[in-house]
């Protein structure tokens, strides 16, 4: 009896791992990034393990407008989407970004697959975060309508001031030198 409970404990055990193991993932790429203020950076959303036919998502955005602008939410180039549209709101938010899959009678994506593309301006000096998350509506459902449980992988950018140019310091340091020079032969 106790070996028949204990094979019973480790089957389940085994399948709930497996399970979690291939969850669908959607992960904003990079994870970290490091950018200046005044620089338009990219990020790209990537959808992996979709193990069913998708039909698209509704999904929100949130990142700290204190240090990013958001320019711009295009389909990525590779996308197997046919439309993205986004509905900002204030504050760094974006309520109600929409994917739909092919009208075109391509299959629908599954697997791992190039979503959009985010583009940002920094513009203050900090650290910032972009996530995406289930909107209220729907999140990412398949072909049938069904819901699919995604685990999302958010970012973070680290935004510093304008650096100092290399060549400025080269000249400091000459400088400095110059002037040590000239008070020892004195």
């Amino acid at each position: 009896m106790n070996k028949i409970i204990a094979a019973s404990c480790t089957a389940l055990f085994a399948a709930s791992f497996a399970t979690s193991a291939l969850a669908a993932e959607v992960s904003i790429t990079p994870s970290v990034s490091d950018v200046i203020v005044g620089d338009v950076f990219t990020l790209d959303v990537v959808a992996t393990n979709f193990d069913v036919p998708t039909g698209g998502a509704t999904i929100g955005m949130n990142f700290d407008s204190n240090y990013l602008n958001l320019v711009s939410i295009d389909l990525a180039d590779d996308s197997p989407f046919d439309f993205v549209d986004a509905l900002p709101a204030e504050n760094g938010s974006v309520d109600l970004l929409t994917l739909l899959a092919p009208f075109s009678g391509l299959e629908d994506p599954f697997g791992d697959f190039s979503t959009f593309t985010m583009t940002f301006e920094a513009v203050a000096e900090g650290n910032a975060y972009v996530s995406l998350f289930d909107d209220a509506l729907d999140g990412w459902m398949g072909s049938d309508l069904s819901p699919i449980s995604v685990d999302y992988f958010n970012a973070s950018v680290n935004v510093s001031a304008v650096p100092v140019p290399a060549a400025v310091w080269m000249l400091g340091s000459g400088l400095i030198a110059l002037f040590g020079l000239r008070r020892k032969t004195k």
